[in-house]
């Protein structure tokens, strides 16, 4: 159905794999709009108009997903991530905040929370949060990279990485929990591990521009502003064949 293209659409896209994903939201803009479909499945035409860069009509099928059903929490929580996606956090937090109201303790609502609080220096509520999110599901990644961020801000390294350790125990060699110990790595000078790291992490998602942005943004905030300058070099080539290879 139309939900399972959307997640399997996220697969291909975590796993770099562009034109796999690209196919699958197109199919489903067809399906669902061109062709016409009775009763569509909003929630699947909301991801896949998101994926595919459509915030506007992602957010309008959200907003009639949430209409529609408004005890399911699920829209809030997505419409919270399109607002992060476009920065604008105020908005984000609102809707993560409603998810958490109709559900307290909804997993992905509190995820994004944390990470949220966390990329915007908040960090100890970030950290309470990413204890209730791990308390509720023990199985999410998610909160264990979120206290990796906090301890790399803290420059407690051997912390960070222990904390990559458990997300990857979590999630497997997945291109986010690679990026944060590829940052790691190279913070503590570890170039050997590092390119290591880098080339797992090329390997799983080739295009993974955010691997540089996320490199380039902890030397820069450490003033280590070389490493930055090679570091964004490399994640605007990366996002620049991305858009080529689409």
């Amino acid at each position: 159905d139309h939900w399972c293209q959307a997640l399997t659409g996220m697969v291909h896209r975590a796993r770099g794999r562009a034109r796999e994903a690209t196919a699958l939201f197109d199919a489903i803009l067809q399906q669902v709009i061109l062709d016409k479909a009775p009763n569509p499945d909003l929630w699947a035409l909301g991801v896949a108009q998101r994926e595919l860069g459509h915030f506007q009509a992602a957010m309008n099928a959200l907003v009639k997903a949430q209409q529609n059903d408004p005890a399911d929490s699920r829209a809030a929580v997505m419409i919270g991530q399109l607002f992060v996606s476009k920065y604008q956090i105020s908005d984000a937090m609102k809707e993560l905040d409603r998810a958490l109201e109709k559900n307290p303790n909804h997993p992905f609502a509190l995820s994004h929370k944390a990470e949220v609080l966390a990329d915007h220096g908040r960090f100890e509520e970030a950290q309470e949060v990413a204890k209730k999110c791990q308390a509720v599901n023990a199985q999410l990644a998610e909160p264990h990279l979120v206290r990796a961020k906090i301890h790399e801000y803290e420059e407690n390294y051997d912390a960070m990485l222990a904390d990559v350790a458990e997300a990857k125990k979590l999630a497997g060699d997945s291109a986010e929990v690679l990026t944060r110990e590829a940052v790691a790595r190279w913070l503590r000078n570890e170039t050997a591990e590092f390119n290591q790291v880098e080339q797992a992490c090329l390997k799983v998602k080739p295009d993974h521009a955010l691997l540089y942005c996320e490199l380039g943004s902890s030397c820069a905030v450490r003033r280590r502003t070389d490493d930055a300058f090679k570091f964004f070099q490399q994640a605007l080539q990366a996002g620049q064949e991305s858009l080529t290879d689409e």
